[in-house]
């Protein structure tokens, strides 16, 4: 799964599985308006092996998303990485 760099300074972020696996979602909060609908930042990628990704955390400046990729190791264990 590749490395993502967003500009998140107007988004809220949060996980959910909302259109299948557990996923990363933001929206963007309109100015006495409420909020756009949540969209995908990042999804498991089919035949990665990844089963979800969650716990988006951003970087002190909102520059950069890091978060837990769980996948099934090559002899079967479930396994995570930061990203």
């Amino acid at each position: 799964m590749a490395s993502r760099h967003h500009d998140m300074s107007r988004h809220v972020v949060t996980w959910d599985h909302r259109d299948g696996p557990l996923g990363i979602y933001r929206a963007k909060r309109i100015p006495n308006a409420g909020w756009e609908p949540p969209e995908p930042v990042i999804l498991p990628e089919p035949d990665s092996g990844v089963t979800m990704v969650n716990l988006p955390t951003l970087t002190a400046d909102n520059r950069l998303l890091y978060f837990v990729a769980l996948y099934v190791s090559a002899e079967g264990e479930n396994d995570c990485d930061i990203l």
